[in-house]
């Protein structure tokens, strides 16, 4: 009888501490399920800060063309987005742009009143701002390309898509001697590693056409595979900058491009995206930074390949293990040779006091013109292909009280205008205004906002403890039965 007793008690024992285990788990989900639920847009929240700007532009494919004597175009003469989602959110107003094909710099001297001082109006563009015309009509473009863009007194929102983006006509990098000389490299490359008809085509003469030069077999095919034009398909950009009830001044920007290629279909990258966030308390913390960065796949004529910060990886089950590392080397001394460069680019995060800056960049695809093919006085060009790129920044300190009660901002205000790729929109500024003086002379501080009421959270508790209850009762009665009929 004893033993049966014994045992009951060590049952009985095991059970709570099992049903403690399992309130604490269900303790720890109520607090994240709260804290879930309660994290909404929340525009009042800017009565809490004092100073807060906050801007994301996210691109697919941004691209850069120049040459070496673009004096007044360092970053190149061509600096498109494609497609360009901008948001903007400061003191003094709210901002939103959105394109499926951006001008850039050199176009907006022409669009923007450089020439004979006349503004040629841009209809791509879509532009959101507060105050002023918050929801403006979305654009859609041919073949399913559409931007559009909204904003409130407190929150900007843009997203763009592109079916495609090309690469600039007439550029060297599309040339027919820059494609046969690529298309050699590649091939003596294969030969090499993989056993491939060592069909070497002469050198390109820079200048002649390709059909001079397409003698070979290889050089045949690389023809037919550039029947389609470099760049990019199925580009998606997409931010947005809000206040939430929880996170304090969230700016978030998301950027993909689902298929790219180049050197004529010799280097393709699939599904390229890029995610960043940077969500600001005000207190003077360090903001919370978040950055996702995603590859798909990649192949060098038709090789598999994995792409680092410092070049193209051939893929381990397409070469002997032993080889690898050589042929890795060979074939971005190869992408070199024709003036390519194919790697990641290690995200950029600068952060003072409380502020963020975040650069992030999915997969950089840089040519520049070779000597051996640039005629003599002829200027270099070079090309850049940022694909999947996200800017982010962020500021924000939240508002410090007065003798009066009444909030007082940090600093001299935010001013604020838009100006970004091939497009610059109106600004707007001024002072800022204080919020009411009826708010409490204490610090302000973030509120958290349930998104269902307190009762109901409540009552939630109190059946899930009962559940508990419940559950721990049935099993003390049913394990004292049996321990009942065993003493017995």
């Amino acid at each position: 009888m004893k033993l049966g007793w014994m045992r009951g008690r060590r049952h009985a024992r095991r059970a709570l501490v099992g049903f403690s285990c399992a309130a604490v788990a269900f303790a720890a989900s109520d607090i994240a399920l709260v804290r879930v639920v309660s994290a909404t847009q929340d525009d009042t929240q800017a009565a809490n800060y004092g100073v807060y700007g906050g801007q994301v532009s996210a691109t697919a494919d941004r691209e850069q063309l120049g040459t070496s004597v673009d004096a007044n175009f360092s970053g190149g003469a061509l600096n498109n987005f494609y497609p360009l989602a901008y948001s903007n959110v400061a003191v003094a107003g709210t901002n939103a742009l959105a394109t499926w094909a951006d001008t850039g710099p050199f176009a907006q001297a022409v669009f923007g009143g450089g020439l004979n001082g006349e503004v040629v109006a841009q209809p791509q563009y879509v532009h959101a701002q507060y105050p002023g015309t918050q929801n403006p009509q979305p654009f859609t473009g041919p073949s399913g390309a559409n931007a559009s863009a909204s904003v409130t007194s407190a929150s900007a929102r843009a997203a763009s898509y592109a079916a495609s983006a090309v690469n600039p006509p007439g550029t060297a990098e599309s040339s027919a001697s820059e494609q046969l000389t690529l298309d050699t490299l590649l091939a003596r490359w294969k030969a090499r590693y993989f056993g491939a008809p060592a069909t070497q085509p002469p050198l390109p003469v820079p200048g002649l056409p390709l059909a001079l030069h397409a003698s070979s077999s290889a050089a045949s095919a690389s023809t037919a595979s550039s029947s389609s034009p470099d760049g990019t398909d199925g580009d998606t950009g997409y931010d947005t900058v809000y206040f939430d009830s929880v996170n304090g001044f969230v700016t978030s920007g998301h950027s993909r491009v689902h298929h790219a290629s180049f050197g004529g279909g010799m280097i393709v990258i699939d599904n390229v995206r890029v995610d960043a966030s940077v969500s600001n308390s005000g207190s003077g913390a360090t903001p919370v930074t978040s950055v996702s960065i995603q590859v798909g796949g990649a192949s060098i004529d038709g090789v598999p390949v994995t792409i680092g910060q410092n070049g193209v990886t051939v893929a381990t089950q397409t070469v002997p293990t032993g080889q690898v590392q050589q042929a890795t080397d060979a074939l971005n001394q190869a992408l070199a040779q024709s003036g390519f460069s194919v790697h990641l680019v290690t995200p950029l995060q600068t952060s003072q006091g409380a502020s963020e800056h975040v650069d992030a960049v999915g997969v950089l695809v840089q040519w520049v013109q070779p000597a051996a093919l640039t005629p003599p006085g002829v200027p270099s060009q070079f090309l850049d292909h940022y694909l999947g790129e996200v800017v982010i920044d962020n500021e924000a300190m939240l508002a410090a009280p007065t003798s009066s009660g009444a909030y007082a901002p940090f600093g001299g205000g935010t001013t604020f205008s838009s100006s970004i790729g091939g497009y610059t929109g109106p600004a707007a500024s001024g002072p800022v205004s204080a919020p009411p003086a009826s708010h409490s002379s204490r610090p302000a501080g973030i509120r958290i906002t349930p998104a269902h009421p307190l009762w109901l959270l409540l009552l939630y508790l109190a059946w899930q403890a009962l559940m508990i209850g419940t559950a721990a009762s049935l099993y003390l009665w049913r394990t004292g039965i049996r321990g009942g009929i065993a003493a017995a």
